[in-house]
């Protein structure tokens, strides 16, 4: 057979227009970090697990998204069927990612890692000592999370792989946040691909509220400023990917990072909604000093209608409507940037037109006051 022949033979690709679904396989958890709803407020009604027959009613829409990111609330690898359900979501051709928090990189879920081909692990962290880590991080072992991460890095070497990625997670808050630059130098070390640092941006309680590093008016604290910033030069020095977010607020973005046009997050027990912060069925939110009860988000449970149903009706395309709108004014205020030789007067006028599409198409009032969209 020619090769055109063979060519035009291949099986077309689908065309992925999600960048991710989320599945959250386990609300369950074996830790108990001081900084998670899933410790302080516990949803009873959600299951541990997602049933088998539950997670089979999504993999025909495994084709929709470049990624399928197993982990919500709980830690996958307390599902009995995890492999199984990565074994399908890699069969309709989309990588396989997984944020774990550490404590089951036993040698047996290493070399698994590697059998099923998953894509990207990602670590939490909350430190770089067990004295910090272990007390934020209740019912785990650091030094035991470090020897998980190195094996897999040592398998990879040793399998001459570039997969699974390995990236770590790292909590900020004000216990944790001195002790990042150790932290970042010792994933280097270890073999990491990439450190991310994320705020405590889902503040549910007044604890979280106390702990968080980020402010809404003034200058944060400069001793933040300067860890971070310590971080970031050795690692820049290192050449090792190292990110974080801001500490001081911003304007308004036009969407957050799970922006609904391109996530889908699905609940344990099924429920479709739009993101981790508005799928518990109580989300209580400290913003600014002032305390919002948000009820889920949900745009239907695939128990009742497959989700091609759900993603099509009504409320859920009117909701997506708004980031739709909001996503294109940015990425034409983008292109205008973007030009070699643009005028200040076309600046002007792009900036105004991104500003007024803004105003135009307000968010919804359950993201309004969400971190994510102020760029936290």
């Amino acid at each position: 057979m020619s090769f055109l022949s063979r060519l035009f033979r291949k099986k077309k690709e689908p065309v992925r227009f999600l960048q991710a679904i989320q599945v959250e396989v386990s609300s369950a958890c074996n830790a108990g970090c001081t900084f998670c709803p899933t410790t302080q407020q516990k949803d009873p009604e959600a299951p541990s697990f997602m049933p088998m027959d539950l997670f089979q009613k999504l993999v025909p829409y495994f084709t929709w998204p470049r990624w399928v990111y197993l982990q919500g609330w709980g830690e996958p690898f307390l599902h009995p069927h995890l492999w199984q359900m990565i074994e399908l979501a890699k069969q309709q051709g989309a990588s396989v990612g997984l944020t774990t928090n550490g404590t089951l990189l036993n040698p047996e879920n290493v070399h698994a890692l590697f059998q099923h081909g998953v894509n990207l692990v990602s670590i939490s962290l909350a430190g770089a000592t067990p004295a910090t880590h272990n007390k934020v991080r209740a019912g785990t072992d650091l030094e035991q999370i470090w020897s998980g991460i190195e094996q897999i890095a040592k398998e990879k070497k040793n399998r001459k792989s570039k997969e699974p990625a390995i990236k770590i997670s790292y909590m900020l808050t004000k216990d944790t946040v001195a002790e990042l630059p150790q932290a970042v130098q010792r994933a280097h070390a270890l073999g990491v691909n990439e450190f991310y640092c994320t705020n405590l941006d889902y503040v549910f309680d007044e604890q979280a509220d106390r702990s968080k590093l980020f402010v809404y008016e003034g200058e944060p604290d400069p001793a933040y400023e300067e860890y971070l910033g310590a971080a970031r030069r050795w690692a820049h020095e290192k050449n090792f990917i190292f990110d974080h977010y801001p500490l001081k607020t911003k304007e308004q973005l036009a969407f957050c990072e799970q922006n609904p046009v391109q996530y889908i997050y699905v609940t344990s027990g099924g429920e479709v909604t739009c993101c981790p912060y508005l799928a518990r069925k109580h989300n209580p939110r400290y913003h600014n000093g002032s305390l919002t009860e948000i009820p889920r988000k949900s745009f239907g449970n695939i128990q009742q209608q497959t989700l091609e149903e759900i993603w099509l009706s009504e409320a859920y395309s009117n909701f997506r409507s708004i980031f739709a709108t909001r996503t294109a004014a940015y990425q034409e205020l983008m292109e205008v940037w973007g030009d070699s030789e643009p005028s200040l007067i076309v600046f002007q006028d792009a900036e105004e037109k991104y500003l007024s599409t803004l105003k135009a198409t307000p968010l919804p009032p359950e993201c309004d006051t969400c971190h994510k969209i102020y760029g936290f």
